[in-house]
């Protein structure tokens, strides 16, 4: 974290906010926090683990607020800079799905990234039907199919 913190010019409470996150998204949780849409105008949704499982988009939106939204933000642009954003047309959501796929569950270090994204984002928990579910979720709540 310590090296996070320097590269992304981060404070000391917001290092401690993250690894606290952080830590809290390698667990279950007990109720699932509600799903914000993506258009910051609109009211936020709640849901419940039965209708996560039943759709692939609401999963996928339960697993981006429970390991994601840290370091991408509530909007997909970064939560801290340096993070690409998931609205910029050039920016990751521009890769096939596979290479999506690929970076959540190996992890990602590019030129101009303050930080590298851990694998799985930090959360060993995740399967790759969740990452599945995370890459569509990505794609409707930011982006376009591919």
């Amino acid at each position: 974290m310590g090296q996070m913190r320097v590269r992304a010019n981060l404070t000391g409470a917001q290092e401690r906010d993250i690894l606290a996150f952080l830590k809290a998204s390698n667990t279950k949780a007990a109720t699932p926090a509600p799903v914000l849409q993506a258009d910051t105008q609109s009211a936020a949704l709640t849901e419940s683990a039965e209708d996560a499982t039943k759709d692939p988009v609401a999963a996928g939106s339960t697993i981006y607020r429970q390991t994601c939204i840290a370091c991408h933000g509530a909007d997909g642009k970064g939560a801290i800079p340096g993070i690409p954003s998931f609205a910029d047309p050039k920016g990751p959501l521009s890769q096939p799905d596979t290479v999506l796929e690929n970076s959540i569950r190996n992890g990602k270090q590019t030129a101009g990234m303050p930080i590298a994204m851990p694998p799985k984002g930090g959360n060993a928990n995740l399967t790759d039907a969740d990452i599945r579910h995370v890459v569509l979720y990505l794609r409707n709540a930011f982006g376009t199919q591919k």
